[in-house]
């Protein structure tokens, strides 16, 4: 083969995976968009795993306190690296700070003598301001000062927070739950798609997917995968921290060009003094965006 047709075969080759890129995250933005007109239209509150499945998405469970950051690089299916819990304890609160003394002797004491807010009449307004209030303590640890830090784990695992205004314009249809806050990669990992946010809902939840997460889900990876510096990524993994009343879990997904596929932690209470609950999602909130974004997934399957 001469040294042109063989630059021509590279050209052709180049400009065939391009365009199976193309149509292949364009038929993933659409049976996205298609997914959540079908969910938002239904009256449900919540849907099992059987439900979801017929709509094409996967729910898988795992836990948090049992599952090794350490190896996760390479590993099918896995977006987002955790900290370790190791790491954590090098990096704690700076207790000899008095404002971060008093910061959880405040949150004790609310615990300890727990008042209905003022104004709030019913019980899903009391229900959806408990669970912001509790979204704001793990937000709190979160950016809160830490020993071994540049100030907080935030900056620290370099997520840039978005104001909560990620979604402004995609998810006002969506009722029943509320955007609190939304992060995307900084600087050193800017070309990742990933997406992490934290939301809250005015019921109390179980082991069934709540309307907003899912719908949540949905809406931010069609939105991650349809902006131009994503052009050339297949995957938008998308972490949600989940908050309903006085309890939270953490939800992964990523599209593995068949089925959305949710990743679903237990719930845990957040009505606890106990810091060790809420080192649970500080860690993946400070985690370390991993895995192969650009390569379509299942080559051989079908939308």
């Amino acid at each position: 083969m001469t040294l042109r047709r063989l630059r021509k075969t590279v050209v052709d080759l180049f400009a065939l995976e391009d365009y199976e890129k193309a149509e292949h995250k364009k038929q993933a933005i659409n049976r996205l968009q298609r997914t959540a007109d079908e969910l938002s239209s239904t009256r449900s509150e919540s849907f099992t795993q059987s439900d979801l499945l017929h709509h094409m998405i996967k729910v898988l469970p795992f836990s948090p306190t049992e599952e090794d950051p350490k190896g996760m690089e390479g590993m099918s299916g896995q977006f987002f690296q955790p900290r370790t819990e190791s790491w954590l304890a090098l990096h704690h609160l700076d207790i000899d700070r008095s404002s971060v003394r008093e910061k959880i002797e405040k949150f004790n004491e609310d615990l300890d003598n727990p008042r209905i807010p003022a104004g709030f009449q019913s019980s899903t307004s009391i229900i959806s301001e408990f669970a912001q209030s509790f979204a704001y303590r793990i937000g709190w640890y979160y950016t809160a000062n830490r020993v071994g830090t540049k100030c907080d784990l935030m900056l620290d695992s370099d997520w840039f927070p978005t104001n909560g205004f990620l979604l402004e314009d995609y998810c006002k249809y969506i009722v029943h739950w509320g955007l609190s806050d939304a992060w995307v990669p900084g600087r050193k990992n800017e070309g990742c798609p990933h997406a992490m946010l934290m939301i809250t809902h005015p019921v109390d939840g179980d082991e069934r997917l709540l309307r907003g997460e899912v719908l949540c889900i949905l809406e931010t990876m069609k939105f991650r995968l349809s902006l131009p510096e994503f052009k050339d990524h297949c995957v938008a993994p998308v972490m949600i921290i989940s908050i309903a009343h006085n309890k939270g879990r953490i939800l992964q997904a990523y599209w593995d060009g068949q089925y959305v596929v949710i990743r679903q932690s237990p719930f845990y209470a957040l009505n606890t003094k106990d810091i060790s609950t809420y080192n649970i999602f500080v860690r993946y909130m400070a985690n370390i965006p991993i895995g192969d974004a650009k390569e379509i997934p299942l080559q051989n399957g079908r939308l």
